[in-house]
Parts: structure tokens; C-alpha cells; sequence
């Protein structure tokens, strides 16, 4: 009986060595995962590849933006390119961003009486900065932009049309039906991080991108030095749409586009840059509203 109890004792204890030994190893392992956990790279660091000797380099969609509309972008920092009112209105804000892209920011109020136009025409007057290292605050080109041409190519990656099914898909306050700024252009905000420029991005309700943001910067690529090109989405194009406009707008001022057919719904009001452009330089194309839906 004693000999029973002896090694019955014996057992007992190399099962409890056995346990502590099996317990150490799982501390261990979860230390290991633990110390893996916290060196992981963040998400915006995953979003950019790899040159050779493993630094980050810059996306793909900036070499296209660079050869495709940059120049175009480049050119609107002429502060003498001014082609309506509203440019007019805007240039009293250059350097100004708060003012600038504030609409009915009290900001711009200390503007008040410099231009001969009502306190209307002063705090409701659209703009953006233009960026590309500007400080220059032109018209807003999305405002109202209507005719088709609201995408990153025809607007120099100053716009972006969305639809109605993108709006469906996420809750971020910037997605409205139509024409709105690029929500990853911060013209004119000086350099961001990397990291802030990745939250800039847009995400639908599971997580996907609806619009995502990457900085293109000479630190990775030194062809980019004093271009400024910064921000940008992953995209260097997208598809600008046309859209119903409100029956209770002012469209004294708007101008149909009659060469997409008659009874469409593409159509600028001629108070922006870009407007001011199209109906320049295709006057036989636009008519104004009132002849087509009387």
C-alpha cells in the first residue's frame, strides 16, 4: 500500500511538472504573437510597395497622374488665369484656406468691401485651393458642375462624381449624390503625413474603399520634388455622370449641353471656372436652360 502511495505521489507530480511545462510554452507562444502584434506594420504602410532594398515607394497612380493631367493642375497656380467671377471673389482668400474653402466661414467677413459685390456673393461664393505648392484660391470647379466632365482627368483631380449607389454604401458625410471635391485634395494645408492622407480615404459600411488616398511624395521618388502633387486617390481617372437638377433652383444662369441630345440632364451653371470654359469653348453646344425645359 505504501509503494502504491509513493508512486501515486510521484505521478501526481510529473503531471503537475508536465502542466507547468505545457503552461510555459503557451506563455511563450502567446508572448511571441503578442511581440508580433505590436511590431505590425499599420494599414497605410501595407498600401505602398516595396523598392529593392525594401523602403517604401511611391504607387503606380502617381507616375500616370504625373504624365497624364499634372501639367494641367500645375497651370491653374497663375494668379492672372482668372476666367469668371467667382475666380474673382476667390482670389481675395489666396493663402487664406479657412476663408477660402469655408462657405459662410465668419472668416471671410474681414473681406467685406474689398469687391464691389453683395455680402450674398461674399460668404456663398464657392472655392478651393488650388494646391500643387499654391496658396492660390480659385473657384470651387465642382459646384454645380453638371455636364458630364466631373471626373479626376477632365478636373485635374480637383473632382469626383458619386452616385447614388456609392452614397448607399457608407455613411461618411462627404459622399452626396453628384459632383464634390476630391476627398482626398488638401490644396493648399501644406504637407500632411502619410498616415493622414490614407484617412483621408473613404470606406464603404464593410471596410472596402470607395475612394482611396495615397500621398505621392519625393521622398520616394525625386522626380516628384517641388511638383507638389501630395494627396491623391489610387486612381488617376474616373467617370464623371450627369443628373436631375432641383425644380426649385435658380437656373437663370445654368445652360444645357444639347449636343449629349436634347431633354438631358447635363448642364453648368456659368458662375465657375470650369463652366465658364466649357461654354467658351463649345458655345454651340449650350443653350440656356429655360429653351429646353420651358
Amino acid at each position: 500500500v505504501e509503494l502504491k502511495s509513493r508512486k501515486a505521489k510521484r505521478k501526481n507530480k510529473l503531471n503537475r511538472m508536465i502542466s507547468f511545462g505545457n503552461f510555459l510554452k503557451l506563455s511563450a507562444a502567446v508572448a511571441v504573437v503578442a511581440a508580433v502584434c505590436s511590431n505590425a506594420e499599420p494599414e497605410w504602410r501595407t498600401r505602398y510597395p516595396r523598392k529593392r532594398n525594401g523602403k517604401l515607394a511611391n504607387q503606380a497612380v502617381c507616375d500616370t497622374i504625373l504624365e497624364s493631367w499634372w501639367s494641367n493642375r500645375k497651370a491653374q497656380r497663375d494668379t492672372t488665369a482668372q476666367v469668371s467671377a467667382a475666380d474673382a471673389i476667390c482670389a481675395l482668400f489666396d493663402g487664406d484656406m479657412e476663408a477660402c474653402v469655408g462657405r459662410e466661414n465668419p472668416t471671410r467677413s474681414a473681406y467685406s468691401g474689398v469687391l464691389s459685390i453683395s455680402e450674398e456673393e461674399l460668404m456663398g461664393t464657392s472655392c478651393i485651393g488650388v494646391g500643387a505648392h499654391s496658396d492660390r484660391c480659385i473657384s470651387n470647379p465642382c459646384f454645380n458642375l453638371n455636364t458630364g466632365e466631373c471626373g479626376l482627368g477632365d478636373t485635374y483631380g480637383l473632382c469626383k462624381w458619386w452616385t447614388r449607389e456609392e452614397k448607399r454604401q457608407t455613411d461618411d458625410p462627404r459622399v452626396q449624390v453628384g459632383c464634390q471635391r476630391n476627398p482626398c485634395h488638401m490644396g493648399g494645408y501644406g504637407r500632411i503625413s502619410d498616415k493622414k492622407c490614407y484617412d483621408l480615404s473613404v470606406r464603404d459600411r464593410n471596410g472596402g474603399y470607395l475612394a482611396e488616398c495615397t500621398r505621392c511624395t519625393k521622398q520616394r521618388d525625386r522626380r516628384f520634388r517641388r511638383l507638389g502633387v501630395g494627396c491623391q486617390m489610387t486612381v488617376a481617372q474616373t467617370e464623371g455622370k450627369c443628373a436631375p437638377v432641383s425644380d426649385t433652383a435658380d437656373l437663370s444662369n445654368t445652360f444645357v449641353d444639347v449636343s449629349k441630345g436634347q431633354n438631358n440632364n447635363c448642364m453648368c451653371e456659368n458662375v465657375t471656372a470650369f463652366c465658364a470654359d466649357a461654354l467658351g469653348s463649345r458655345s454651340g453646344s449650350f443653350v440656356p436652360y429655360s429653351t429646353v425645359f420651358p
